[in-house]
């Protein structure tokens, strides 16, 4: 019975030796990532070791490769590649971010040019609608930069009128010639019964011209009815709040925005009077060849710089969503009086003027 008792304790210590074995082997092979590969071997089919070596080879390899192109190693592939994307989109995004750290807005700029008409109001008569009034009388041309404040998202401050803004500036020439075509035709003859100093002052004042070219630098505040900020940045043909055009319910966004601007110029003005050298040379009118209370003092020129006060109302239509046609009415009070080349005697307070029509284009830089 004892012998019994000792032949069992030994075949359950085999047992429990060989459980731990294969545990033991188990472990090791998780361990160092070794795929069982088919035991291709020689014994039964006859082939040499070499042979045999090149198949575990070619059996392990396609292992390998069942395990890079699986669905779940796909999957994985493609969540690494997702993760390096965000990790890139969060890093420019941090990095704009501490850029306009501590910033409330941040400044667009854009460019643009215009060309139109002038009409000149100062001390002539010339022949127009409502007594020269509305009258062409000047060309104008000009070169534009705008800025405007965009908030930032971020900020906690309330920029509702700030987004109403621009800040414009331009740089332009106009150019003008006056006469007194609206009192005299100026082909009238200089005498009067055969004596020159008889001939009447309105016949001498249709002899009278000048020539005006003023080169501004100026700066006006535009106020838009509309949000600048959202207007400027919306394409005309995307989807959006707005008029509805088109159909199956397609709505584009206002391609239409008025303004209204005050501002200030300084302006170099070089003008030049002219006068009839043959109702001079005659003593046309008895006053050196000059109209009545004119004297050499009234008709002088001036090359000089003048400031100015703007007044304008515009609109501005987009054409795509960085490029804008714009158009203008001007209206130009210089504080002084020699833009025209005249200043009579009598005293007045009707300092020199002039109104612009133009018509541009604006491209939004960055």
């Amino acid at each position: 019975m004892k012998k019994i008792y000792i032949f069992i304790t030994f075949l359950l210590l085999l047992s429990v030796n060989d459980v731990n074995a294969q545990r033991r082997k188990r472990r090791f092979l998780s361990r160092v990532r070794i795929f069982k590969t088919h035991d291709v071997v020689d014994q039964n089919v006859g082939l040499s070791n070499s042979r045999a070596n090149s198949i575990n080879a070619l059996n392990t390899k396609k292992s390998f490769l069942g395990r890079i192109f699986s669905p779940k190693a796909q999957h994985e592939t493609k969540q690494s590649s997702d993760f390096h994307k965000t990790s890139f989109i969060n890093a420019q995004e941090t990095k704009r971010r501490n850029k306009h750290r501590g910033r409330t807005f941040k400044v667009q700029h854009e460019i643009g040019g215009n060309i139109g008409l002038s009409n000149f109001q100062g001390d002539f008569n010339g022949d127009g609608p409502a007594d020269g009034l509305i009258l062409v009388n000047g060309f104008t041309l000009n070169a534009t930069h705008s800025a405007h404040l965009i908030p930032i998202r971020r900020s906690r401050h309330d920029h509702r009128f700030v987004k109403h803004l621009v800040l414009k500036s331009h740089l332009g020439i106009t150019t003008a010639s006056f006469d007194n075509l609206g009192v005299s035709s100026g082909n009238e003859p200089l005498t009067k019964g055969g004596d020159p100093t008889q001939v009447e002052s309105d016949v001498l004042l249709g002899r009278i011209t000048a020539e005006s070219t003023v080169i501004t630098l100026g700066t006006q505040v535009e106020y838009y009815l509309k949000d600048i900020v959202s207007y400027l940045h919306k394409n005309p043909r995307g989807r959006g709040k707005g008029r509805r055009v088109g159909f199956r319910g397609r709505r584009r966004y206002h391609r239409g925005n008025p303004y209204v601007a005050l501002g200030i110029g300084i302006n170099y003005v070089d003008s030049t009077p002219s006068t009839d050298p043959e109702a001079i040379l005659t003593n046309a009118g008895g006053n050196a060849g000059l109209p009545d209370n004119f004297t050499p003092e009234v008709l002088r020129g001036i090359k000089s710089t003048v400031f100015s006060g703007t007044l304008a109302f515009g609109y501005r239509y987009k054409l795509r969503s960085n490029l804008d046609l714009v158009g203008e009415i001007k209206f130009n009070q210089y504080f002084s009086d020699r833009v025209d080349a005249v200043k009579p005697i009598v005293d007045n307070d009707n300092l020199d003027k002039n109104t612009n029509l133009t018509a541009g284009i604006i491209y939004r830089l960055f």
